[in-house]
This record gives structure tokens, C-alpha cells and sequence, in this order.
């Protein structure tokens, strides 16, 4: 196939386990294929944004300004990326979910549909946690119930969710890597 065709699109998602999506990314990059940024027509993305490659924007997303949206990320419809958000690699954000200004959704993340999500939170969700359909991620205490974990609230109000106290927390603080 690679001799035929050198672009491919992974047309499928395992929302239950990121890790196969990113299996097959990973995969198909070793050999030799490129993941073009798929986006639809009917969606917005601000100048200033940036999308990274096997990423896809489906239909009436509205992504603004100063956007970074990580490899081999799923947008849903009806989404709202509003300004200085970054979605790292190998994310899934469902259809019509709120992601407000600052944010950062950490790699392997999902967040169903109807999710909300105020300003500047950071998320990380381990293997066993999703942010689920409607959940509104207003206060960390809600949104740590919601997930049935241990959380911490740090001194600039960064959410750190985990499912054991020694598992160490990457905080995005100063650098960003796509």
C-alpha cells in the first residue's frame, strides 16, 4: 500500500482503550505512512491555532485562538475549544463538550460527551478513568468523585488526579512538547 499511497487516515477510535488508537498510530508512522490533519469545512479553527498530525476536527468545532491540539487527536462535533488550550497527543474530546479558556487535556485523555470544563484546570486521566457524558468539571472535588480517585489542588489551582499517592504528576507549567 505504501507504494500506491503514502497518506493513510485511522478511521476508527477505541474510546474504552486510547492505547490501541496510539498503537496503530505509532505503527503506521514506523512504516513509513504520513497521518494528515483532518478538518472539516464546517468547522472554525483561529489563525494562531495548531493541529498536529492524525488529528480530526469533525463537523461544527469551533477551535479559537492560540489552540494547540497534540498527534493523533479525536474533536467531535459540536465541540468549543475556546483560547489558550492544549490538548495533548492521543486525546478524544466527544461530541459537544466545553472546553474553556487555559485549559490543558493531557495525553490519553477522554472527555464524553456534554462535558464542561471552566477555565485553566489541568486533566490527566489514568488508564481506568474518563470523564464522562455531562460531567461538568466545575470544582476538583467534583470532579475527583466523579472519577473515584485521589486528588490534590496545588497552589495555582492545577487539578493532579491519580489512583495511587505515589504516582508522580507532570505538571505543564513552563514547556510544551508536540
Amino acid at each position: 500500500i505504501l507504494n500506491i499511497c503514502k497518506n493513510i487516515v485511522i478511521g476508527v477510535s477505541f474510546y474504552k482503550d486510547l492505547s490501541l488508537r496510539s498503537k496503530m498510530f505509532k505503527d503506521l508512522k514506523k512504516a513509513g505512512f504520513k497521518l494528515p490533519v483532518i478538518c472539516s469545512p464546517r468547522s472554525h479553527v483561529s489563525l494562531g491555532s495548531k493541529i498536529d498530525e492524525g488529528s480530526q476536527i469533525f463537523h461544527n468545532v469551533t477551535i479559537n485562538k492560540n489552540v494547540i491540539i497534540g498527534k493523533n487527536c479525536i474533536i467531535n462535533s459540536h465541540a468549543l475549544i475556546e483560547h489558550d488550550v492544549l490538548i495533548d497527543q492521543n486525546s478524544q474530546v466527544s461530541t459537544g463538550v466545553i472546553i474553556n479558556g487555559g485549559c490543558v487535556i493531557k495525553e490519553s485523555s477522554f472527555i464524553g460527551s456534554g462535558s464542561i470544563l471552566r477555565e485553566n484546570l489541568v486533566i490527566k486521566i489514568d488508564k481506568d478513568g474518563i470523564l464522562e457524558f455531562g460531567d461538568q468539571a466545575i470544582e476538583p472535588e467534583i470532579l475527583a468523585a466523579k472519577l473515584k480517585k485521589e486528588f490534590t489542588l496545588n497552589k495555582n489551582k492545577i487539578i493532579e488526579i491519580h489512583a495511587d499517592k505515589n504516582i508522580e504528576f507532570q505538571l505543564f507549567s513552563n514547556i510544551i512538547t508536540l
